[in-house]
Order: structure tokens, then C-alpha cells, then sequence
């Protein structure tokens, strides 16, 4: 791991800190369950105050990098997932999966509401019509990293709120359920900083910490719009529509 920090560049010294942590996890040189350096150790490595090594770690932690260990130390976790799910149409449970990585869902909400005016013009849909909507809480190495809304045509999978998505993947239940084959879909995101309660609850995170908002709609073959998704995210994204 870089020993030095560049006092000559206009950025703050908890963030150059943060960037040598990072880069020497995404290299690999810093694997899951290694242990950092204490923060006294940090602070005569680089020069920098308690309160810049605090601000560092209090980032990372923020992010998923981290996991504190109660008079043992801060160690490495698994690196926070590049979230290609995000970019392309595997589901997350399937993606976690192929990485090996722990992974769980916490459904929060499932139930049929009316479309407003919001999720009517993104499924395509009259104000008013029968949607399926499912809230679900995502973690990772027990982690909780993503919040997520999905909002479907309840023509298109009738019952579909007997599934115990909890235990299930929902675009296997499409599929295997409903014959709906997902074909394409465009992604908007953005950053948000959070001020929401609930948010800050789920995700256990503090005011002012900064996540991705993802605004997804999926189609079919067809073109058929078959969901809408809104989500809140910790931790960096990769997209790869291709």
C-alpha cells in the first residue's frame, strides 16, 4: 500500500487516503479479512491528523469497504460489488451468486396498489391500473447495500404477490412463471445525498452520506415495458449495457 500522500494536489487529505485504501483493495493487494493499520499507525504513516484518518475510514466504512471488529481492529471486507446487475439484465441474487460473494434479501413491502401518474407513464400504463409492487432490502456479506422498488403490469404476472420473494428472484419468477422473456432496458442514475429517515435506517448509514439512485425500466421482447424500478445504492456501480 502507497506510503505517501501529495500535499501538492488540491485535494483533501482524507480523500487521498481513502483512494491509496481503495486502490490497493481493487488491486488485491488488500484482501477480505485483512486487517488496516491501527489509526495511530495511519497517522505516522502519512502525517495527518486522528480527526483526517477518522473521516477516511468513516467513508469506506460508509461504502462497504470495512468491518470493525470491537477491540480487534478494522479489517477488509469484500470489495464493494461493481453492481454490473445494474448495467445488465441478470438479477442480483445471480450475480452474488457467480461471485461467491454472501448475499441477502429482507422483502419489505409486497402488495397491489393503483399506477400514479409517475409509474402509469413509465410502464405504459392507464392512472389507476393494477401494479404489482415489491420493496426489498438487499445485503451483501450481511451488509445492507440496496433498497429497492419494482413496480410491474399486474396483467402481465396475475398472482405474482403469492410468490415469497425473500426466497425468490423475481425475474426468475417472470420467467419461469409467466413465460416473460427480459429482453432490454435503460438505466438513469444519478447522486443523492441522503436526508430520508427510512433510508438512513435500512441502509444504516448517517445524514449527508451519498449514494447512487437508480431509475431502471426493463422490457420484453416485444417492447413491452414489464418493470419499473427505482433503487438507492451504497457503493461504486460499473454499467455495461452491451
Amino acid at each position: 500500500m502507497r506510503t505517501e500522500i501529495d500535499r501538492s494536489l488540491p485535494l483533501p487529505l482524507y480523500y487521498q487516503l481513502e483512494k491509496i485504501i481503495k486502490d490497493a483493495i481493487n488491486s488485491g493487494e488488500l484482501a477480505p479479512g485483512d486487517a488496516l493499520p491501527t489509526e495511530t499507525e495511519l497517522m505516522e504513516i502519512y502525517s495527518i491528523s486522528r480527526a483526517t484518518v477518522r473521516h477516511a475510514m468513516q467513508n469506506l466504512d460508509n461504502e462497504g469497504y470495512l468491518r470493525k471488529e470491537r477491540a480487534k481492529g478494522t479489517f477488509i471486507k469484500y470489495p464493494p460489488v461493481e453492481r454490473k446487475f445494474l448495467g445488465n439484465l441478470k438479477c442480483f441474487s445471480d450475480e452474488m451468486q457467480r461471485k461467491g460473494i454472501p448475499h441477502g434479501t429482507r422483502v419489505l413491502e409486497q402488495k397491489i396498489i393503483e399506477a400514479d401518474p409517475q409509474v402509469a407513464n413509465q410502464l405504459h400504463l392507464e392512472v389507476g391500473s393494477r401494479v404489482f409492487y415489491l420493496k426489498r432490502l438487499r445485503t451483501v456479506d450481511d451488509t445492507p447495500v440496496l433498497i429497492v422498488e419494482s413496480y410491474l403490469p399486474y396483467e402481465l404476472c396475475p398472482a405474482i404477490e403469492k410468490v415469497d420473494f425473500n426466497n425468490a428472484s423475481l425475474y426468475d419468477a417472470l420467467e419461469s412463471r409467466y413465460n416473460i422473456q427480459l429482453s432490454h432496458g435503460n438505466r438513469m442514475i444519478e447522486p443523492k445525498v441522503v436526508q430520508n429517515e427510512e433510508i438512513m435506517t435500512l441502509l444504516e448509514i448517517d445524514r449527508g452520506t451519498c449514494i447512487s439512485a437508480i431509475e431502471s425500466v426493463i422490457y420484453n421482447a416485444n417492447n413491452q415495458p414489464v418493470e419499473y424500478l427505482y433503487a438507492e445504492m451504497l457503493g461504486k456501480i460499473s454499467i455495461d449495457l452491451g
